[in-house]
């Protein structure tokens, strides 16, 4: 069947309501369509996850500096030296926020960039598909993994599910290292080299062929499968 045919079968299948058998059909012709694409695959993944870790870290940093403003405000502080060290930290607090701030338009940019590199590419299509569904990222394995790595999914905060800022409302997913209920749960901040994610181990994959947990990072973001 030609690739013109099997793209208007993959719109007949979403048409009726059968968006899983159309990204499973489109999951099939990126087999043998869609060849040196695979390092693209692991730079979005790569570019969604720093985004992720940057507006959770915003959110977590936005908090301490609301909490702080509110306690200036509020008059119970009247030691001078406590109050100026209030007032430095908040203004470090601010220039973290603004540089955070341009690195999340940075990587929205960076995935706009890659996704229309992938031109008309089925891989592309089902990328267009899959973000049509705000709650894609939810999908029982991926929610099982969040889970896994002692993520929000093994709790009940449901912090996943929504915001993690009023900021930025269509920014929703799984935790990382700067996601502020994580770090309450486990006691203790996670900086430098430890703030380490296990998307790691599928950027580490050889772009020609892609290790067993790239492939199911690739089936989640760009099939929701």
């Amino acid at each position: 069947m030609s690739p013109s045919l099997l793209e208007l079968l993959e719109r007949l299948l979403e048409g009726t309501g059968s968006r899983k058998a159309a990204q499973k059909l489109r999951r099939w012709q990126h087999k043998w369509q869609s060849r040196n694409v695979n390092q693209l695959i692991l730079n979005y993944i790569e570019a969604e996850t720093k985004l992720r870790f940057h507006v959770q870290r915003e959110a977590r940093l936005q908090a301490e500096h609301d909490a702080l403003f509110l306690n200036s405000s509020s008059g119970s502080i009247d030691d001078k030296k406590t109050a100026a060290s209030t007032v430095s930290r908040m203004e470090a607090l601010q220039k973290k926020l603004r540089s955070l701030s341009e690195d999340i338009w940075h990587q929205e940019r960076t995935m706009d960039m890659l996704q229309a590199r992938l031109c008309a590419l089925p891989l592309r299509r089902a990328l267009v598909s899959c973000r049509k569904d705000q709650d894609w990222y939810l999908s029982e394995w991926m929610r099982t993994e969040c889970a896994r790595r002692r993520g929000c999914c093994a709790r009940a905060c449901g912090c996943c599910r929504r915001p993690r800022s009023e900021r930025r409302p269509q920014h929703r997913g799984h935790c990382t290292a700067a996601c502020a209920c994580c770090e309450q749960s486990r006691g203790f901040a996670v900086t430098g080299k430890d703030a380490w994610e296990p998307t790691q181990m599928a950027l580490t994959s050889n772009p020609k062929t892609l290790n067993l947990y790239a492939t199911r990072l690739r089936d989640a973001y760009f099939f929701g499968l």
